[in-house]
Order: structure tokens, then sequence, then C-alpha cells
């Protein structure tokens, strides 16, 4: 077998959306490696490119040739294959016809106690040239593309027209037509910087090829750092700090090729703006980057940085045309701040009547008489007197209906914040109207007042059951309403912020106040606190204590109704499972399970006392009844560490107990009540957690 080479597949595009770029390449690297499994192609490391006008992979060392298999084909039955006489049946002629052989050719293989007709011979591996096309092809299909588009004559669609394709294995070129265009060896670099086609001799040379005579960093993760360091350079030089996140810098990363910091100015007079409206009319409209005061982090300096795609011979002009169009967008945007501060927040009231929220969840007025109800009715559960939350929920939404937020739609509640204290509300009321969509992402800044935190839980409580009364529970990745989102974000105000809430209580309420939703709502609820509590596994999983699944499932069993009481409980239990009696309680627990699943016993009768015979179990039940009188004040305390400790205690009775003691006994009276004992002791354990669920515990 000839020896393994490098394979580059390189896709030449249309600009490809920035946004998506990260995602692209990450599934067309992923579904070419399972392929590659698939059709047992060996290989090395996979390096990905990728440009606004390219995706690219490079495959190390891949194989030329699929190893030769053993295909083994089993046939029928030898009591089909010959009759009684030992001839030979259809069955047995037909098996070796489709195995291309004489009958005398075929084998017989035992198993399962029977016997059948087999052929085994050896497939020759493909080639690597056989195979790689339908490999490439099918990666491409199959790329996560919401939205496909088609050009000319070509039937086949992809997310923007390909213009050129390379397929090199080593330095022989893999012919193949995709899309409607032939692989070759040629490259195409920078629209400006670079003429003509780019020759590509073998993977190897590839991306200095490019760098060097394209004017293309091809590379995503290189041109990314290049990017970073050139505007925190730039900042520095400027005497302030560049305002942005990582994906502002993926997003500028998959907009150039070749890219250049350019330092520019604006008017400041345009800082009496609020800094967020200023931070979204750079990054969202021209994908600069703001500047902040090094000093002071909240103080924006009247400078940006932004990134051309290209080293142009006169950077002036460049500058000049970006400041050109950033002071209109900043003037546009203080337009719709002068404008939307003439008309007080509350007054925007009546027109949210007019916009429709959800077909079938009524208006964004309907939306925000709800959400007063939710959030008043939290505000009870936790002892909360304050005219704060009604006030703020009343106006949460209002900030929907300005020109800015409709400008700016990641503005919204922000700016409600400022509208609402240009309206003379107070600054609680601001703040809560402020903190009410947080957090927006993941590692997001939670809501810090407590009139924010219910807003904030009222809100995504009232998205979550409005969706889930209308039947579109997420399925699979898609969650076009951020449900999963939402549930994540109540998780983590409740957990991190200690906000002792009975989440069932509360989701109740919340269902209840949906319209159309009285019919179902016990299910409805039961859902609901199902999807929130599979949000909060992976929360507990992730989280620096780093739960096993099995711990989790030992407490969700109970079906705590507080996340802080599943916090605590959680930890008890890790901290059960390194006790030394705790293998022995998990399986006499499962045993206990087992023991009541498979009876008729109805669960619901007393022990009587009279009735134990055996030392074993008066033991037992003498044990349990003091356990039963300890636990009860810890219980309640929530220190269900001691809890636990205190019930190991009980390993030696109940070990005792299922060495002595049959519980299945004929005499329907004893076995009853050994039943009800049993019954008693894991409602005892479950006052916790249902240890049963525990597994992979030391002895």
């Amino acid at each position: 077998m000839s020896r393994a080479k490098d394979f580059l597949i390189e896709v030449g595009t249309e600009e490809l959306p920035p946004k998506a770029l990260q995602n692209l390449t990450t599934a067309f690297v992923d579904t070419l490696q399972v392929s590659l499994g698939k059709a047992h192609l060996g290989h090395e490391d996979i390096q990905s490119f990728s440009t606004p006008r390219r995706l690219a992979v490079i495959i190390r060392s891949l194989a030329s040739k699929q190893m030769p298999r053993q295909i083994r084909q089993k046939g029928p039955p030898v009591s089909v294959a010959f009759d009684e006489k030992g001839k030979p049946t259809k069955a047995a002629l037909s098996f070796a016809k489709t195995c291309g052989v004489k009958l005398q050719d075929i084998g017989r293989e035992k198993k399962d106690g029977g016997e059948w007709l087999s052929w085994t011979k050896l497939e020759p591996g493909q080639t690597v040239e056989t195979l790689i096309p339908d490999i490439v092809k099918h990666a491409l299909e199959t790329l996560p593309i919401p939205r496909r588009m088609r050009w000319g004559t070509c039937a086949e669609d992809f997310v923007r027209p390909i213009q050129w394709l390379i397929m090199l294995y080593g330095k022989q070129l893999i012919p193949a037509t995709m899309f409607g265009v032939v692989s070759g060896r040629k490259t195409r670099g920078h629209r400006c910087h670079s003429n003509g086609d780019i020759h590509i001799s073998s993977p190897i040379t590839y991306a200095k090829i490019l760098e060097n005579k394209g004017f293309v960093i091809a590379e995503f993760a290189k041109r990314k750092k290049q990017i970073v360091d050139a505007v925190n350079q730039a900042a520095e030089k400027a005497g302030g700090k560049a305002v942005a996140d990582d994906s502002l810098f993926n997003e500028v990363t998959g907009l150039t090729e070749w890219p250049v910091s350019i330092t520019g100015s604006f008017d400041s007079d345009f800082l009496a703006l609020p800094k967020e409206v200023i931070i979204a009319t750079l990054t969202t409209h021209q994908r600069s980057f703001p500047l902040s005061d090094t000093s002071d982090k909240d103080k924006l300096l009247p400078a940006f940085i932004t990134l051309a795609n290209l080293k142009s011979k006169e950077p002036d002009r460049v500058r000049h045309g970006n400041e050109r169009v950033i002071h209109a967008r900043l003037s546009d945007a203080n337009f719709f701040w002068e404008m939307d501060q003439k008309v007080p927040l509350q007054n925007r009231g009546d027109t949210l009547k007019k916009i429709v929220y959800q077909q079938g969840l009524g208006t964004l007025h309907d939306q925000t008489m709800r959400l007063i109800a939710i959030a008043e009715s939290l505000a009870k559960q936790l002892g909360i007197n304050s005219k704060t939350i009604p006030r703020a929920a009343l106006l949460a939404k209002c900030d929907l209906v300005t020109d800015l937020v409709g400008e700016f739609p990641e503005l919204q509640g922000t700016m409600g914040s400022y509208y609402a204290r240009s309206s003379g509300e107070t600054e609680d009321v601001a703040t809560a109207i402020g903190e009410q969509y947080l957090p927006r992402f993941a590692g997001d800044r939670l809501p810090q007042s407590p009139a924010g935190q219910i807003l904030a839980i009222a809100d995504k409580l009232n998205t979550l059951a409005g969706i889930f009364v209308l039947g579109k529970k997420p399925t699979g990745k898609r969650d076009p309403f951020g449900l999963r989102r939402a549930a994540l974000g109540v998780i983590r105000i409740l957990i991190e912020q200690s906000v002792d809430l009975d989440l069932t209580e509360a989701i109740k309420k919340a269902t209840a106040k949906q319209p159309g939703s009285k019919e179902k709502c016990a299910v409805i609820n039961a859902t609901l606190m199902d999807f929130i509590l599979d949000r909060s596994k992976t929360y507990f999983m992730d989280s620096e204590l780093d739960f096993r699944p099995d711990i989790f499932n030992a407490v969700r069993a109970c079906r705590p109704t507080s996340l802080l009481d599943f916090e605590k409980r959680l930890q008890a239990v890790s901290k059960f499972t390194k006790l030394k009696e705790a293998a022995s309680l998990a399986a006499a627990t499962k045993r206990t399970v087992n023991i009541l699943r498979k009876s008729d016993y109805d669960h619901t009768g007393p022990v009587d006392s009279n009735l134990l015979t055996d030392d074993a179990e008066n033991k037992l039940y003498k044990e349990l009844q003091a356990a039963q009188h300890d636990v009860g004040p810890l219980i309640k305390q929530r220190a269900y560490s001691a809890s636990l400790v205190r019930l190991a205690a009980l390993q030696t009775p109940i070990d005792l107990f299922f060495n002595d003691v049959m519980v299945m006994v004929e005499d329907e009276a004893i076995r009853t009540n050994r039943l009800a004992l049993l019954a008693e002791l894991r409602a005892l354990f479950r006052r916790v957690a249902d240890i049963s669920h525990l597994t992979n515990i030391q002895d």
C-alpha cells in the first residue's frame, strides 16, 4: 500500500455569512471525521481554514486505501437449506447464487444452539480517489444551513454560490464535479490585493501560498488573534480600552481576509447619548470597536477602531469614510433618543394593545397584565411588599414601541430604564425595568435588585408558560422562543442570588394566567417543571461541585420544589456517597424499592408493632422510630447532611433485617406488616433523596 498523504479540500464561494462561519467550519470538519471513520480511512489531525470566501480543510496523513475487510454473510439454517434426504433446497441454492459461489464452497457456522450456512469473503479496500469525492459532497450537503440558495443552472443548493473547488491528495488532483464546479488546483486570493488565480501544488503549501501571494490569512484562529492584537494596540495608542466581546471579534474575523486596524473619531457631543446606544451603533451597525476611558470603564471616548479588509494606500480616506457613516448613524440615534423622551413611558401602554405578542396569547398589553399578576404572586410568596414590582411590571414592555428599541432590539429593557428615569419614575422602578431580561445569555450578569430579580423570573416564567400552553415546547435543536435560555435564566437567578422560591407554585401561578390553560393545567405544570429540572441537571453537573448524574437523579426523585433546597440535598447526598455505609444502604434501598414494586401493597398502611415476630424486624422498627424522631427537626432546618449521617446508623439493623427476615411470607397479615415497615424505611430516606438511584459507590 502506498504511503498516506495530506488531503486538501477548498470550497471557494461568494461572501459567506460571518456569524455562521465558525458553525459551518466546525460542522464541515465533524462530518468529514465521522464519514472517514465509517469508510475506514485512517488519518491524523484535521486542520480547518475559513475566510469570507472559502471553507477549507487539510486532513493530515490520510490513508490512500481502505484496509481489506472480511465480509461474513449469514445464510438460512441448515435445517431449511437441506431437505430430509440431504439435498439442497431452493433457499440454499439462492444463497450460494447471491454470494457468487458454488454451494459446495459455502461454509457453516454454529451459534446460539443452531447451525446456519455462512460465507466469508475478503473484500479489497477502495482507494481514497474513489471514496473521497462522495465523502466531501456529503459533508457539504449536510452543513447546517438554515437558508440555502441556488444560482445559475446548478440544480444543487448551498449557503452561497460556489466559484471554485480544490481537491488535492498530496500533489495528485482528485477529479470531481460538485455544484456545477470541476475540481482543480487554482484558488483565489484577496479581491483587491491579489490578481488572477493562484496555483496550489500540494496541501502543505496551501496556507503559506495564500498568505504570501494571495494576501489571505486562511486560518480563522490566526486571523482572529491578529485582529485582537491590532485592536488592543490601537486602543492603547489612542489612550483607551476596546469595548468588545468575543462574538464581535468572531464576526469581524468572519468579515476579513487581510485585516488592518484603523482608528477614527466622532463628535464628542454624541457622548451625551446613553453609552449603550453608542456601543450598539458602533458594534451592531458598523462592526467597529468603541473605546472606553482606561481609568473609568463606564466612560466612553469619542473614538473607535474599525477593521478594513485591505491595506489601503490612502488610509485617511478609509478613516474619513467610516467617520462619516458613524456620524450619520449616531445622528439618527440621537434623533430617536430625543423624540422618544418626549412621550412619557406610561403613555405608551395603549400602543401595546395594538401589537400581537403571539398568536393565541394576545397582545403585548395582555402579556403585560399577565406579567403584573405573576410578579405580584412571586412577591407575595417571597414575603415582599413593594409598590415597585407592579409598577415596574406595568411599564416593562413600553420601551418596545420606542424608536430606539425599534432600531436596536438588543437594547430593550435598557432603554426602558432610561426612559423611566426621564419620565419621573423612581430609581427602583427604572432599575427593575433594566434588569428584567437578565441574564440575556450564558455567563451574563444577573439582576441585583429584589424587584429586578422578581421581574426577571416572572418575565421568563410568563414566556415559558405561555409557549408551553400553545404546545410549542422545544424539540431537538430548535428553540425559536429561547425557552432553554429562559429556563436557565430562572435557574441561575434562583440559585446564584439565593432566591428561595417554591418553583412548583410559581409555575402554577404562571400557567393559570395564560389563556386557554385551565383544561390542561396539571399536565403543563408537570411538563414545565420537568423542562426546568432538565436544564438544572446540566447546570448542577457543570458547577464547581461537579455533581454526578446518579446523585442528581436521587434528589430529583423526591421532586424538591425549591432549587436552593435541591442544591442543599445534592451537596448532602454527594457527601453521603463517601460514607462507609453508603454502598450497603444504597443496595438495601434498591432491594426495598424492588420488593415494594413487585408486591400488591398499597404503601399506605401503618406498621402494627404487635405483628413484629422476629427480633431483626423488631430492632429495625425501633431504630426506625428513633431515626424518624431525630431526622424530623433536621429536615425542617434543611440539615440534609446531618440527616443522612443519622440515617447511616440504620445500616446494621437494615442488613440484619434482610439477612434474617423473609418479607413475602404466606401469612398475609405479617407480609403486609413487613411491607409497611419497608415502606416507612423508604419514605424516611426519601425525605432527603432516593438513594436507590446511586451507583458506583465504593464499599
